[in-house]
């Protein structure tokens, strides 16, 4: 995984056993972040609770046009630590009518000075 910060946000760049996946990532509000991939943007509250880092899904936009709500209920992110205190994470989107935008999770791991990630990615991207 690597990130890099440009004018536009953070640029992420994660692969999962060869499969590259890049998007775009950007802060809309102190609370909303956004996140580009191919034709989608997709938007997320961040919350902290006990259990960790949660981002439900508060809009998509498909090339430029916002979704309606009712249409991706249930998507979003989640970020915890794991009993062996390893970060984990879950992201998923999906579109009624189109079915799954993305699907990734895993584990980061530190390797010396890199962090790389364990874990599986899914989607049309």
């Amino acid at each position: 995984m690597s990130i890099a910060c440009g004018s536009k946000g953070e640029r992420w760049n994660r692969d999962f056993d060869g499969h590259i996946l890049s998007s775009t990532m950007r802060q809309v509000s102190p609370i909303q972040v956004a996140e580009r991939f191919g034709p989608f943007e997709v938007h997320m509250c961040r919350s902290v609770t006990q259990a960790g880092l949660n981002m439900p899904v508060t809009g998509i936009r498909m090339f430029g046009v916002l979704l309606p709500r009712r249409l991706f209920r249930g998507s979003g992110g989640r970020e915890a630590v794991d009993k062996d205190g390893q970060i984990t994470f879950h992201v998923s989107s999906r579109v009624m009518g189109l079915g799954c935008v993305i699907d990734y999770n895993g584990t980061l791991m530190r390797a010396s000075d890199t962090v790389s990630l364990r874990g599986g990615a899914q989607g049309d991207m």
